[in-house]
Order: C-alpha cells, then sequence, then structure tokens
C-alpha cells in the first residue's frame, strides 16, 4: 500500500485512492459522537447556505456546525462534541457545515473511498484500511480552515501512517504531543467562548468508538456520512 500525507483543502482536492480527511478540532470527533447518539446519517456541506436549505426541506433535522469556531446562527448547536454528549439523536438527520471538516470532503472529488479521521475513532480506521488493502492511501490533515496546519491533525495523521505500516506507537505519546502543542491554543478558544471547556477531553478520548464514517458523495457541496462498524 502506498501511503501518502497531503494537505489541506488543496490536499483533498489531490489524494487518490481510499482518502482519510482529518479534523480533529472537532468536526469529525462531533460526528461521531452524533452518529453513537443514534442519529441516522450525517448530511455534511461545505456551504451555509446549503445547510440552512437542508432545514428548510426537512425541519425535523438537527443544525450542528461553526464559522471561526463559533455556532452559525440558527444552529441548533456548534461544532463541539461537550454540547451533543448527552443529546437523544436516535431518528434524527444531522446536518454539519464547518469551517475545515466538512470543506475536505465535498473537495475530495479525485478519491476512490472517503472516510472521516479524528482520534475517537483512529484504531477503526487504521483496522478498516487494512482490511480493504487499497493501493494508495491519502491521508489529508485539513489543519486551520483548510489552509494552515494544525498539530492536532498533523499528529493524527502521522498516528495513522504509523498504525498501518504496523509500526505501533503508545497513544499517551500522542496524547502528551497534542497537548504540548495545542493546549495554549484551546484555552484561549475557551476563553473567547468559541470552544466548549470539555472539547478538548472529548477530542482526545483515543478510541472511544469503533466504527468508521464513511462518505458517499450527494451533490457537489455536499456528502452523507453513514457508519460502519468495524468490530
Amino acid at each position: 500500500m502506498k501511503i501518502e500525507i497531503l494537505h489541506g483543502i488543496e490536499g483533498a482536492k489531490q489524494a487518490k485512492g481510499l482518502t482519510i480527511i482529518i479534523d480533529v478540532f472537532r468536526a469529525f470527533t462531533t460526528s461521531c459522537y452524533a452518529i453513537a447518539n443514534g442519529a441516522t446519517m450525517i448530511l455534511a456541506t461545505g456551504s451555509l447556505e446549503q445547510a440552512y436549505d437542508l432545514k428548510r426541506q426537512d425541519p425535523s433535522r438537527v443544525l450542528i456546525g461553526e464559522r471561526d469556531g463559533y455556532k452559525c446562527k440558527g444552529f441548533d448547536f456548534a461544532n463541539s462534541p461537550a454540547e451533543i454528549i448527552n443529546e437523544n439523536f436516535i431518528g434524527k438527520e444531522i446536518i454539519l457545515t464547518s469551517s475545515a471538516g466538512t470543506q475536505g470532503l465535498v473537495n475530495a472529488v479525485n478519491a476512490d473511498e472517503v472516510i472521516t479521521g479524528s482520534f475517537v475513532n483512529v484504531g477503526a480506521i487504521t483496522h478498516y484500511v487494512k482490511y480493504k488493502k487499497p493501493e494508495q492511501i491519502s491521508i489529508v490533515p485539513l489543519g486551520y480552515f483548510g489552509i494552515k496546519p494544525s498539530e492536532e491533525d498533523l499528529i493524527c495523521a502521522e498516528y495513522i501512517s504509523d498504525m498501518i505500516k504496523d509500526y505501533f506507537r503508545c497513544i499517551k505519546k500522542y496524547q502528551f504531543r497534542v497537548l504540548y502543542h495545542c493546549k495554549e491554543n484551546v484555552v484561549s478558544r475557551i476563553e473567547k467562548g468559541s470552544w466548549h471547556k470539555d472539547d478538548l477531553k472529548y477530542c482526545l478520548d483515543f478510541n472511544h468508538f469503533s466504527f468508521v464514517l464513511r462518505s458517499t458523495r450527494l451533490s457537489d457541496d455536499c456528502v452523507v456520512l453513514n457508519k460502519e462498524n468495524i468490530w
């Protein structure tokens, strides 16, 4: 298997083969918690306007998302795992839009298959890739707004690459590296009110879930995320 690490939205556009789009803080962490809490699917869009339109089409859908870290006007929840941790989404469809994660998904137009990447299901991701045995793997850490690299996404990409290659590493070392590089920035976001105080804890809960979220394209600017159990 050939593994290539690409970066940001431009990297998503170039990605080929089985592609893992990474957004640790926080879109693909929040997505996993939403699915685990019973959501039937996630409609992920890069467009705020389309998110509102999807809600108008079916008012029972739940709007989750952010711009610049803050909850979008009229949305039910911000892009925050801590906000939805105790929510019951059984039978609900989620609409998700974010500054980075969903932008990467809709731009992965050349990939054969796309799954999301985060620490909360990183073990399931590596098992899924090894089971599929693709010739080409593209790992895309999105970073800040899909433009500037971020340590948490880069570290997650490195961990996934190492695990696929059977270079087994201590998870706690990766957790420590994220905390070391990102804690100051996260504290600043909490103080500004764009993050919940417990978001970091949930984002770094390695291997909490045993499923992957697989993307299926619905339109140019919208994909559907569905759960595929690994164990």
